[in-house]
């Protein structure tokens, strides 16, 4: 029998599906003579083939990935039904239950007239036959004479008449049997078939009875009359004593499990309150089957006194899988995630080497990864206080303990892969930051090459499952910007099972919710309030990652010692943002001659980013600047470049005399080639524990191009800059006065941009970059 994932697929394809259509959309398979709704299934689906004329492809696939999760969980199911198809296609017909509404009824085919159609639905009689010239006139008058009064023609009627004496006790023919069910009531249930009474019962008409204990069945219910016989007692059985509880008798024969089960399920559907009743009864009369089970679950769950009774320790190891394996399911549904991957890790143990069982437990913890996730995007969408990070990053913990992992042993299998060969770094990064990507990312790969290491880099947002699917063939993971998804964690597990070092890197103190992000008055109007509530759950997600990797890098001093306190090793390293082969080939072509005379105006270049730290330039730094423009007339001006897009609409009309507004996208290139027009640069930022942690970068990019620069004193700046001789530092948040020393002395600018870059090439040099990046890896333990 397929799983019940499978039948969902073969219910959501046949509600579009038009088998005309399909045939005369495809030739080819036309020609070939085979079913088109089994060819859909098996190809036509993977192939792209529409399946209906208001139904497109992509639209059905769209459809099935919602009801699925994933490209591979709807392949699996196509695969299945393919393979299932190369034994028995009747019986894939059968256990796709299709509706009779997508195929015209047979008068109205074409070919009907010309007796093309076969009869073997109605068996009528010689004397019928007699009056009519063609079949087809016969059938034609049938239709017109009974079905048109009271009830719905049905091809799928065929009278059987051992069956139907059987059940009512009365002798009538095959045409006498259709003519009293045409008759009948139509509220009345007059069955003329055994495949009729099943349809009407189970939904599948097709299943084969080979006989029931009708003895049996009464001699374990008392109460009925032992005139019942073999017909009546099956039909009650089916009818009313099924959900009732009533027991069958024993040794069930396969074909009659596999009605029970359809039984079980279009009660189901119809929302029957005593389907995991008649479930737990059968199980305890020793039925045993994957839909008996997942029904005696559920009500196990909702009848905890009849848990153990219901499953106790059996020998039978795949009944005993089906057990946990649906417990999880209802565990699940009712958020008990604990206990749902508690179930799941049993059926992994009864399954240990079944893929179909790996999904289980892998659906089972990304349900509950992803209900953590909401409940916390909740929180940041309300007002009410959020949790600790502590408490957020152990549930996360918790997650990623409970992955499924494929190896027992996994030195062994991780000895078997890593034979001699260069050592593999890889590195999974949030690469929708292009200045991040540019420093943390490319100019580490660049390093990383330089020192003869393999590296490899992975998207986050769209790669996360190919690096957890390739981990064991790298020596070190480098975590950078990534959030506790699922896929992360799901890394991070299978680098822990493979004993390989994992390394959180992060170069924004955005770790601890108390400190990040800031108030969303700092952000000016660039971001809604869905934008803010999503910022507000990212330093949960990345402490989680960063609690649960062995070691940290970070770009700054400050920030190592923040990062430090939470990874696993307590060990943190510094790496700061350097120098690399795009720098090198931007100062031989962009630096120009600054020993010339003075320039007419003075250019002051002020740039951002990111949309942070936006009030602080409005309030303190915009009005100190229109102040220096006022005693320089015509001879400062200042350009606000980048994202200041808000902040420069909100200015009157004083400010905007004195500050200009650049927009840059971000093209490193032709950022570099506008900053090296200006004469000075200016790094307006308040002093705070978060901007202590943010690194030289802006400082470094000027210098190289020989532009002197004011900084705002920062933790970094401050370490790193000579204060009037490769910059100058802002004091009391006056930036007056260090400006306006600039503009009026043009030595001076001359002198702190040559000396500035002379520092930054000695002190971020390539080759220093390259020391300081293999000493962190040595300490690791990769380069050897």
């Amino acid at each position: 029998m397929l799983d019940r994932q499978t039948e969902l697929l073969f219910r959501a394809v046949d509600l579009i599906f038009d088998d005309e259509y399909y045939l005369l959309a495809n030739k080819d398979i036309s020609a070939a003579a085979v079913d088109p709704f089994l060819h859909f299934l098996s190809h036509g689906l993977m192939e792209g083939r529409p399946p209906s004329p208001t139904f497109s492809n992509q639209r059905i696939w769209d459809e099935l990935l919602s009801m699925f999760g994933s490209d591979a969980a709807v392949r699996r199911q196509v695969s299945r039904i393919a393979r299932l198809q190369r034994l028995s296609k009747r019986t894939v017909i059968r256990l796709a239950g299709r509706s009779s509404k997508h195929r015209k009824p047979f008068w109205a085919r074409p070919g009907f007239a010309n007796r093309e159609v076969d009869l073997c639905y109605i068996r009528a009689s010689d004397e019928w036959h007699l009056k009519q010239t063609t079949l087809a006139e016969a059938i034609c008058q049938f239709e017109q004479e009974f079905s048109k009064r009271l009830l719905s023609f049905s091809h799928e009627l065929r009278p059987d008449v051992d069956f139907y004496q059987a059940l009512y006790g009365t002798k009538l023919n095959a045409l006498q049997i259709q003519c009293e069910w045409a008759c009948a009531d139509s509220s009345s249930d007059v069955f003329v078939s055994l495949a009729h009474f099943l349809k009407h019962h189970c939904g599948d008409g097709d299943l084969v009875f080979d006989g029931y204990d009708h003895a049996g069945y009464i001699a374990q219910n008392p109460t009925f009359d032992d005139g019942f016989n073999e017909i009546q007692a099956f039909a009650h059985f089916i009818a009313t004593g099924l959900e009732q509880g009533l027991r069958p008798p024993r040794n069930l024969s396969t074909a009659l499990l596999n009605i029970i089960e359809a039984r079980l399920e279009s009660l189901d559907e119809t929302g029957s309150q005593q389907v995991p009743f008649a479930a737990f009864t059968l199980k305890q009369a020793g039925v045993s089957s994957s839909v008996v089970d997942r029904f005696s679950c559920q009500y196990a769950a909702n009848n905890p006194e009849f848990s153990a009774m219901a499953f106790a320790k059996t020998d039978d190891q795949l009944s005993a899988f089906w057990i946990d394996y649906h417990s999880a399911t209802l565990s699940t549904a009712s958020g008990q995630h604990r206990k749902a991957v508690s179930h799941a890790q049993r059926a992994l143990g009864y399954e240990c080497g079944s893929t179909f069982a790996l999904d289980k437990g892998h659906d089972t913890v990304s349900r509950w990864h992803r209900d953590v996730h909401r409940s916390l995007q909740a929180l940041a969408r309300s007002t009410e206080v959020m949790p600790k990070e502590q408490d957020m990053s152990k549930e996360f913990a918790a997650v990623l303990s409970a992955i499924p992992r494929f190896q027992s042993n996994p030195e062994r299998g991780r000895k078997s892969i890593l034979r001699q060969r260069l050592r593999r770094i890889g590195i999974l990064a949030d690469l929708s930051l292009p200045q991040c990507k540019r420093y943390r990312v490319d100019q580490k790969v660049e390093y990383l090459t330089s020192l003869g290491l393999d590296t490899c880099v992975f998207d986050v947002h769209s790669e996360v499952d190919k690096a957890a699917a390739e981990c064991a063939f790298f020596d070190l993971w480098i975590c950078y910007r990534t959030p506790a998804y699922y896929g992360v964690l799901k890394l991070l597990s299978q680098a822990r099972a493979l004993d390989i070092p994992t390394v959180f890197e992060i170069d924004d103190l955005i770790l601890d919710p108390t400190l990040f992000p800031e108030t969303r008055d700092s952000y000016g109007n660039a971001i809604d309030e869905d934008q803010y509530a999503e910022l507000r759950v990212l330093p949960f997600l990345y402490a989680a990652v960063a609690r649960c990797c062995r070691f940290g890098i970070a770009s700054t001093d400050a920030l190592s010692e923040h990062l430090a306190k939470l990874v696993q090793s307590g060990q943190s390293f510094v790496l700061p943002n350097g120098i690399d082969a795009g720098h090198l080939s931007a100062m031989q072509s962009l630096v120009p001659d600054r020993t010339a005379d003075a320039p007419d105006v003075i250019r002051v270049f002020v740039g951002s980013a990111t949309k942070s730290h936006k009030d602080h330039v409005a309030e303190v730094f915009v009005p100190q600047a229109v102040k220096i423009a006022q005693a320089f007339p015509g001879k400062v001006q200042f350009s606000l470049c980048g994202s200041f897009d808000d902040l420069y609409r909100n200015l009157d009309d004083t400010a905007r005399r004195a500050i200009g507004h650049i927009e840059l996208g971000w093209d490193y290139a032709s950022y570099l080639s506008t900053l090296s027009g200006f004469d000075i640069n200016v790094v307006p930022l308040e002093k705070s524990t978060f901007t202590d942690c943010k690194s030289e970068i802006k400082w470094l990019e000027a210098s190289l191009l020989g532009v002197p620069s004011v900084l705002a004193a920062t933790d970094a700046y401050t370490r790193c800059v000579d204060d009037g001789a490769t910059g100058l530092l802002v004091k009391n948040e006056d930036y007056v006065t260090p400006i306006s020393r600039l503009c009026q002395v043009a030595t001076d600018r001359a002198r702190i941009g040559n000396e500035a870059r002379s520092a930054v090439t000695h002190l971020f040099s390539a080759d220093r970059q390259c020391a300081a990046l293999k000493t962190i890896l040595d300490q690791i333990g990769v380069v050897q």
